[in-house]
Order: structure tokens, then sequence, then C-alpha cells
């Protein structure tokens, strides 16, 4: 399979400062009309913020639902995304007059 059929739908790469992340790494995917993001010099806790958002979509949201494919999965997780942005449990549990 090509670098470029594998990475087609990829429009960001966000990466932390590494030195094993070289030029030539990035180069593979600049080529293919990926956008590097480098995460913030001394950034500690947004590796973390990041990491557990990510853990959170996926125990709450997709290891919950049978996914049928890219638009079912990207509803899923837009509709995730509402609920984790207004109000998550609190929101749920809010009493009806």
């Amino acid at each position: 399979m090509d670098q470029a059929e594998r990475a087609g739908g990829l429009k960001f790469l966000i990466r932390d400062r590494d030195a094993k992340y070289t030029d030539a790494f990035d180069a593979v995917f600049t080529a293919t009309g990926v956008h590097i993001i480098r995460t913030p010099v001394q950034a500690r806790r947004a590796n973390a913020t990041c990491e557990r958002w990510i853990s959170s979509a996926r125990r709450e949201c997709t290891d919950r639902v049978l996914i049928a494919g890219p638009r079912h999965l990207l509803y899923a997780l837009s509709e995730y995304v509402d609920h984790y942005n207004l109000g998550g449990l609190i929101h749920e549990y809010s009493q009806v007059a």
C-alpha cells in the first residue's frame, strides 16, 4: 500500500518535539499534504490532557458502539464532543421541573 493511500484522509499530524522526529520524517507527511503541528515547548501537561481526552472518548464512546464506517465514526465522535463540551455528566443529572 502506498503512503499517499494510507494518509489520504489525514490533514494534520500532532507530534511532540522529540529529537527522534527528523526533517526526513516531516518530509514524508508534508509531501502528502499533511500539516505538521508540534506541541509547545515544555508543555508536559498538553500531552497528558490530550491523552486523557482520547482515552475517555475511546472508553466512553467508541468501545460501546459498533462503528459501521467512517461516516458513522465521525457522527458518533461529533455527538460525544458536543456532549463532552456541553456539561457532560452534570448535564445529564439536571432536574427537570
